[in-house]
């Protein structure tokens, strides 16, 4: 098969994947909660790591928050809390790292930097020199999209390396916190 057909193929497959979750999220906005995620999930007793991993590392590409997950993780191991904070770290950086790769593989970086070049060399620039501080900074902030960044560094071609050490650190400060005290002190945020 021609490689420009496959991707096209696959963005198209992609696109209807967001519209289909989006607007399922749009009208069940119940089904994303907390509770009723966990609620599901627990159906899989024997499985249930391995499905809640699997469900980290696929997340991504629907661009769903990821603090509902990792809070229905709370609910369904709450004498595991390593365990959670170890799947939960997993599933986003091999979700990032997924993002990463099928950013370039659909060619976001040629659609960007032919209609936006002097935005993209700007971009780039400032990534250069601050990406690791920016995706530090962006992976430890629990209301910025991660996908987002993942799919920036993707399209820049950053660095492989620092983006996965910078997504592994940002997000287990991040994950300790809202796990340890979540669990510490009982808390149901939704």
């Amino acid at each position: 098969m021609n490689p420009k057909i496959f991707k096209r193929i696959a963005l198209i497959l992609w696109l209807l994947l967001l519209a289909f979750i989006w607007g399922y999220y749009l009208f069940n906005p119940e089904f994303f909660k907390a509770e009723n995620l966990a609620l599901m999930l627990s159906k899989y007793e024997g499985h249930l790591l391995l499905v809640y991993t699997i469900i980290g590392v696929l997340r991504g590409l629907t661009l769903l928050p990821n603090m509902t997950l990792l809070i229905a993780g709370t609910l369904l191991f709450p004498d595991s809390y390593v365990m959670l904070l170890i799947a939960s770290v997993f599933g986003i950086t091999a979700s990032s790292t997924m993002i990463y790769y099928f950013s370039d593989f659909l060619g976001f970086d040629s659609f960007f930097e032919k209609k936006y070049p002097k935005k993209i060399d700007f971009i780039k620039e400032k990534m250069n020199k601050y990406g690791v501080a920016i995706l530090l900074v962006w992976s430890f902030l629990p209301v910025v999209p991660s996908d987002l960044i993942s799919y920036v560094s993707g399209t820049l071609n950053f660095n492989i390396t620092k983006f996965v050490a910078a997504i592994i650190v940002g997000h287990t400060i991040i994950y300790f916190v809202i796990i340890f005290v979540m669990g510490l002190w009982n808390i149901n945020l939704f």
